[in-house]
């Protein structure tokens, strides 16, 4: 479904927030936005059947309602649940995904409703999830479009002038797991190496049995031939001194 059409659908009511509200309601905002954009690249702009599932994990507000109070914490949570949960999980595809969001801000409201209708339309397709829409998605997408664009501004200011995120700042200790990570995979590729060799050193040993085991008899072979070519020499030293004995008789009888 298109994003026109979605947009049809919602009910034809304004939502606006209190001055109190507005900065909880940005935060929340960035978080949903967070989840979407990591789903987009993880599925390369395709909608699968785990979407709605990484969007409700990878996203902290609509995993447990728990609404962060500072931008920083709540892509410090939105790092961890995506090194924790989903399929693909890695330090940089998080940092990849801050960057897009990033972009997305800069460009308006026009585009983040398009995203917030992005993920109405995967949330209300599944047997559960759809209740997040009426919770919390659907007022979003209402919000946005009566919101001042100075507080779209004054976000997109803030996620440029927050300190960047690095592994250090995430409540595990990353770096050891991803030294551990480096340590079994060299331990299984040094086994690995192992294992060809030994098979390498069984071939070349079951080789160089065959090539003996011919040798051997090439040389039976060759003492065969030999043997043969003795006799037929000394049956030619038979028949020559038989015929010359049959000469000799011969002659003799001649003589007599």
């Amino acid at each position: 479904m298109t994003s026109s059409s979605l947009l049809c659908q919602l009910p034809h009511y304004k939502v606006y927030a209190k001055k109190t509200e507005v900065k909880g309601a940005l935060i929340g905002l960035v978080d949903i936005l967070f989840a979407f954009v990591f789903d987009h690249l993880t599925n390369c702009g395709e909608v699968s059947v785990e979407s709605p599932w990484n969007i409700c994990k990878v996203s902290s507000q609509l995993s447990w309602l728990h609404t962060p109070t500072t931008l920083k914490e709540c892509l410090l949570l939105n790092f961890s649940r995506a090194l924790t949960f989903p399929l693909y999980r890695h330090f940089d595809f998080c940092s990849r995904v801050l960057e897009d969001l990033k972009f997305i801000v800069s460009k308006g409201r026009p585009l983040i409703l398009k995203c917030l209708l992005g993920v109405y339309d995967i949330l209300r397709k599944h047997e559960f999830y759809y209740l997040h829409n009426n919770v919390f998605v659907k007022d979003y997408c209402l919000w946005i479009q009566n919101v001042d664009d100075r507080h779209v501004k004054k976000l997109m200011d803030a996620l440029n002038n927050l300190p960047v995120i690095t592994r250090a700042d995430l409540p595990f200790p990353l770096e050891e797991f991803e030294v551990l990570i480096d340590a079994n995979d060299l331990d299984s590729a040094g086994e690995s190496e192992t294992s060809c060799s030994t098979e390498s050193s069984t071939d070349e040993s079951t080789s160089g049995s065959e090539s003996d085991e011919t040798s051997s008899s090439e040389i039976d072979v060759q003492s065969v031939s030999l043997h043969q070519s003795v006799c037929d020499e000394n049956e030619d030293i038979d028949m020559s001194c038989l015929s010359t004995a049959i000469n000799n008789i011969s002659l003799i009888k001649r003589f007599r």
